[in-house]
């Protein structure tokens, strides 16, 4: 261990990264111990929050949310945390949204909306406008084995995969 963590805290952090505000929670012995709430873009505010925490703790690992919600934060956290994996040797892990809404549905865009259904991520229509979606928190408790190590955004959903294959067939059709 370095010197310089000997007497800092052995952590593992939380990024909440698919909706604003942003939820950041700091985990010691799978137990959260403090939380952040951090409103406005991803990329004008997760390095300053990190440049003024990274010297409290000893980060043992980040875990981030990589699915559905703002694609663009996705994308913005995953490069901020590659970064920090090649720099400073921290890991990340990830866990899609419906991990901290007990798994209730996620708003998209339009009139559309997440839903995890037999472990799977769909889009379905929604029938009524609903600006009532289950809000994200973060929990009093981790375990470890709830994150996994595939790390990349989800970016392409079942329902973007069927359009795109019936666009790929409509046009096989269309040559023969």
């Amino acid at each position: 261990m370095n010197d310089n963590n000997f007497n800092k805290k052995k952590v593992d952090i939380i990024l909440l990264v698919i909706a604003n505000p942003l939820l950041i929670g700091i985990y010691e012995k799978d137990n959260l111990i403090k939380s952040f709430t951090l409103d406005g873009k991803i990329s004008d505010t997760l390095v300053d929050w990190y440049k003024g925490i990274k010297g409290s703790y000893d980060i043992n690992s980040f875990i981030y949310t990589n699915s559905p919600g703002s694609f663009l934060s996705i994308k913005l956290t995953y490069l901020f945390l590659k970064t920090i994996l090649l720099v400073e040797g921290i890991s990340i892990k990830a866990v899609d949204g419906f991990y901290f809404n007990k798994n209730n549905p996620i708003k998209g865009i339009f009139s559309q909306q997440f839903v995890k259904k037999n472990g799977k991520i769909a889009i379905e229509r929604v029938k009524q406008a609903n600006d009532t979606y289950s809000e994200f928190h973060l929990p009093m408790s981790i375990n470890k084995k709830d994150f996994c190590d595939d790390i990349e955004p989800i970016y392409i959903i079942p329902f973007a995969e069927k359009m795109l294959k019936d666009s790929l067939n409509h046009k096989k059709k269309e040559v023969n």
